[in-house]
């Protein structure tokens, strides 16, 4: 439109200048002099004068040239001088300078390249090579956190040891020139190495796999809630909060956050755990079940935390951890049966005295020499909470038994008095008692850690889990019998031969007479005194069956499907069980999350004729996961019963994802890093648990997230204008 206005106004300037040449008489100037006055000459009709187009826009400021206030600012308007003026005028070197700039603005104009264009391109090429700056710093830190690998140094100067983090960085300026150049060149408060821009930055990480999350389970519309607590290396309680819900068919359990507790009482540990859920953009409304350890503040039914948060979710069905509930069965057995515990003891006797440095050395070298071909065993510690676990240390003494009691052989020779005196005992103490003992418990903890290990999964159902004590249930069951004795005792005596254990019983030293008191009664139990295990029918009577039975009867007792009318919908709606949607099981559960019984009973009639459909198709459904999957393009039609599957899909089975949780944080949180940050330690944690999704992050949506949370960048990193970028700082 400028250019429009001007060329119309020159037009105007010449025609004028025509009509006053001939209005005054003065001379006319050629045609090739009116062509060049077109480019400047403009004419203003309001003050009856002309300008100079040129010296109006483009004069340089600057230099010292002569000023023309009469073509720039007044206007000229003496037409008897004008030819005189006009050419003086068209000659000055103010005049030219700016016929100069006029037409390089135009070439500009031409070919595009703006002077805003060039600030513009200049900027954004510094936006870039400070990006890629950042790049590699978000890359490190979140190597290192997927790693669980310490971020800093002691010091990090120059001299010392500079940590992981900032030696990262400069591994990747070697192959990198941009980010060389920003760590030699930038100064040091725009390096952006400070462990508060790595808290940052970690923290931005962190928020978005947790809203990546709470996006998830918005999307599930219910989810089920598991807490646990520990101790951290600086004795500091950390309770550890996980959802578990169903995303895209699929079973997830997620870790979200480490709190520190601010107290251990169930209120105080009520709060936490909501405010940690409000933290991540969860609504606890919609919890359906809730999963802890046995502690009484957590399940307790009266003031446990549990009952304090159904009182606000009604819904939230508590469900004590099935781990915890194997552990608990494990050690009434072995806390009940007398020669079991003391079989226990002398395995931790074991391991504490085969710890030493000295014994352990022989301890291996009697491993090379005995059994060359095989691998070699550590003896294992016992755990007090996870019994479940104590499999693996029977297994590593039965594989390694001929090589204990030659280097207890060889201990006794040795000169040291207090080894000695420590193997001769062991060495008494592993006779062919032992050795049965061993056979036995073996076997017995090798199907407990079969259900352990399934138990310990993250995408196990409430119902799969049910099934697999019924079988483990059924399979000890059926090992109290004869033919499975005789096949403990045979392998005791193999593995006693090959170890160069006697076989033979030891008799009892001296008779244990009944008390004077009980003269003329019949004695049916112990009284007191510890049962000799002097013969086979001693050990079967006063171990085996004990154990065997101990176990059966409290798997019964813990793990009662009668226990909880409610979950026992959750069998009804699988598959494979024998009460496949039985609509007198699905009843309290249905009741229980609020589910029509008429409706319900409406949609059961209809799915049985789609499976029978299915099936004749040859298509089969085996497991909740399988059905639920198969109903869910269905789910309009099946509201109540998708809702169901859902919700037992949902509910948790075990507390394993807190205790792996726990895990890692002793790995981020370590005696060297006791005076971390809580926030930092809790990150990392998410990072290094959920280091999937940590690596999927999208680096320069940090990056743009770290530039939007200050204005006050000392480097640029965000594509804005040169002058948004003024009005921003």
């Amino acid at each position: 439109m400028n250019e429009i206005s001007s060329l119309i106004n020159v037009l105007k300037s010449f025609v004028f200048f025509r009509i006053c040449f001939q209005k005054y008489k003065v001379n006319l100037l050629t045609c090739s002099d009116y062509l060049v006055l077109l480019y400047w000459l403009e004419y203003s009709a309001d003050k009856d004068s002309v300008f100079c187009f040129a010296c109006r826009h483009f004069a340089h400021p600057g230099r010292q040239f002569r000023k023309e206030t009469a073509f720039t600012q007044d206007g000229f308007s003496t037409w008897v001088k004008a030819t005189q003026s006009f050419h003086t005028h068209n000659v000055s070197a103010g005049h030219k300078y700016a016929m100069d700039a006029w037409s390089e603005f135009k070439l500009r104009k031409e070919s595009g390249s703006k002077i805003s264009n060039a600030l513009s391109e200049g900027h954004s090429k510094t936006v870039r090579e400070n990006r890629e700056y950042m790049r590699a710093v978000v890359e490190a830190l979140r190597y290192t956190a997927c790693q669980t690998i310490a971020q800093r140094g002691h010091r990090e100067s120059e001299t010392s040891n500079r940590g992981n983090f900032i030696e990262l960085l400069h591994v990747i300026g070697k192959f990198d020139k941009t980010v060389e150049s920003k760590i030699a060149n930038n100064p040091k408060n725009a390096k952006y190495t400070h462990h508060d821009i790595q808290d940052e930055l970690v923290d931005i990480m962190a928020n978005m796999v947790r809203e990546q999350i709470s996006r998830e389970v918005q999307e599930a519309g219910v989810f089920a809630l598991i807490v646990d607590e520990s101790k951290d290396v600086s004795k500091k309680e950390q309770v550890s909060v996980a959802v578990r819900y169903v995303h895209n068919d699929e079973i997830w359990e997620e870790f979200l956050h480490f709190t520190p507790a601010d107290g251990l009482d169930a209120n105080s540990l009520l709060t936490t755990i909501k405010q940690t859920l409000s933290k991540c953009n969860i609504d606890h409304n919609r919890c359906i079940g809730q999963c802890y350890d046995g502690a009484a503040v957590m399940s307790g039914c009266n003031n446990g935390v549990q009952e304090k948060f159904r009182q606000e979710v009604p819904q939230a069905l508590y469900v004590h951890c099935h781990a915890h509930r194997l552990n608990l069965v494990l050690v009434d057995c072995v806390n009940n049966v007398e020669p079991a515990g003391e079989f226990f003891e002398i395995v931790q006797m074991l391991h504490n005295f085969f710890s030493g440095s000295v014994v352990h050395s022989i301890f291996m070298k009697k491993q090379k020499e005995l059994q060359a071909a095989d691998k070699l065993f550590e003896l294992k510690k016992l755990s007090e909470t996870r019994w479940a676990c104590q499999y693996s240390a029977l297994l590593a003494i039965q594989k390694t038994l001929p090589a204990i009691c030659a280097s207890l052989d060889d201990m006794m020779q040795q000169p040291n008095a207090r080894r000695k005196t420590e193997a001769r005992s062991l060495k008494g103490l592993i006779d062919f008692q032992f050795v049965v003992q061993l056979a036995l418990f073996e076997d017995l903890f090798r199907t407990t850690k079969f259900l352990s290990d399934h138990l310990q999964s993250p995408d196990l159902q409430l119902a799969s889990a049910t099934d697999l004590v019924e079988s483990t249930i059924a399979s000890l069951s059926e090992k109290a019998n004869e033919k499975f004795w005789h096949d403990i005792w045979d392998k005791a005596q193999t593995l006693s031969t090959k170890a160069g254990i006697f076989t033979e019983m030891r008799p009892e030293r001296r008779h244990v007479q009944t008390a004077g008191k009980l003269e003329g009664f019949v004695v049916e139990a112990p009284t007191g005194r510890r049962p000799a295990l002097n013969s086979p029918d001693a050990i079967r009577h006063n171990c085996f069956y004990p154990v065997i039975d101990r176990l059966v009867s409290e798997l019964k007792r813990r793990f009662s499907p009668e226990a909880c009318g409610v979950l026992q919908g959750t069998s009804a709606l699988n598959p494979k069980h024998q009460s496949f949607l039985q609509m007198d099981l699905l009843l309290p559960m249905a009741q229980h999350y609020g589910v029509s019984k008429d409706n319900l009973s409406a949609e059961l009639h209809q799915v049985q004729r789609m499976l029978d459909q299915k099936r004749q198709n040859g298509q089969t459904v085996n497991t909740t996961q399988e059905f639920f999957s198969l109903l869910h393009p269905y789910k309009d039609a099946f509201i109540d019963l998708h809702r169901l599957l859902c919700i037992s899909l949902t509910l948790p089975v075990t507390s394993a994802t807190c205790e792996r949780s726990f895990s890692c944080l002793r790995r981020v949180k370590t005696y060297l890093r006791s005076k971390s940050g809580d926030s930092r330690n809790s990150n990392l944690a998410l990072l290094s648990i959920n280091a999937e999704r940590a690596r999927a992050l999208d680096e320069q949506d940090i990056i743009d997230a770290f530039a939007l949370n200050h204005n006050n960048r000392l480097i640029f990193i965000a594509f804005l204008s040169p002058l948004e970028q003024t009005q921003g700082t």
